[in-house]
């Protein structure tokens, strides 16, 4: 994800941290919370709908690359993978037999 700056007076900008810490707010929430919505209808405004798409379906693909692969377990049945704890007890249970 790309990030966007924006200038604001120092004075200005410490004077809002400094309230904004006072009330328990995170002020990125806040800017995010207030100017992603306006951002967004920008962006829909700006960029055409066939472009939008594309850049969606590029995104989708480059999270689904980013995505940890869920481990299976050797039967293919998608139960979830022993420990090394859970494999030492049954190695362990298997040696007493």
């Amino acid at each position: 994800m790309a990030n966007i700056s924006v200038q604001m007076e120092d004075a200005k900008l410490n004077a809002l941290q400094f309230q904004m810490e006072k009330k328990g707010q995170n002020m990125g929430q806040e800017i995010q919370d207030l100017l992603g919505p306006t951002l967004q209808k920008f962006y829909e405004r700006q960029v055409p709908r066939d472009v939008r798409e594309f850049a969606e379906a590029m995104s989708a693909m480059q999270q689904e690359r980013q995505t940890p692969a869920i481990p299976r377990s050797r039967n293919g049945n998608g139960d979830k993978p022993k420990t090394p704890k859970e494999i030492v007890g049954q190695e362990k249970m298997a040696e007493a037999r």
